[in-house]
């Protein structure tokens, strides 16, 4: 926790552990993460897109929500992002540099020096847990199946 808030005087924050259920995220046959993520913190419109058609909106507003609740002063915020499947490390590194109050780094690869570290190689508010293997994805992204609220359910009371 001293890693992600170098805040060492201010050990009273509430420790908040977010769950977010992924399966399902994606528009139609085309899951959110084969797609790109939406640029970080950026200030032009965006082409409309409507809140069925994509979850990456859904998405980005949680974690900034998150933020703002970290921004406070008053929570420690660790997000678990549960997916079926490994995901591209970009996304990774959106969802960190969306939490920069939480601890994430905005740009966590431009510092001099330190283009060689990946994201899980350092403190991040962003955990991402890969729930099924080879043999139970199929299940796991069967909406209808309940395989990801029951794992939900394991990891959170573990």
């Amino acid at each position: 926790w001293e890693e992600l808030y170098h805040d060492s005087a201010n050990h009273d924050r509430c420790r908040v552990l977010f769950a977010l259920n992924t399966v399902g995220a994606g528009r139609s046959t085309t899951i959110l993460w084969e797609t790109k993520p939406p640029a970080p913190h950026s200030a032009e419109p965006r082409p409309w897109i409507s809140e069925q058609e994509t979850a990456a909106t859904h998405l980005e507003r949680n974690l900034q929500e998150i933020d703002a609740m970290c921004a406070t002063g008053q929570i420690a915020a660790r997000v678990q992002v549960m997916v079926c499947e490994p995901i591209p490390g970009v996304w990774t590194d959106w969802m960190d540099s969306m939490l920069p109050n939480c601890g994430g780094k905005a740009d966590p690869m431009t510092k001099q020096g330190q283009r060689d570290i990946k994201v899980d190689e350092r403190a991040s508010p962003v955990q991402v847990v890969v729930t099924a293997n080879a043999k139970t994805a199929d299940v796991c992204h069967d909406l209808k199946s309940g395989f990801m609220e029951q794992r939900m359910q394991d990891l959170v009371l573990s």
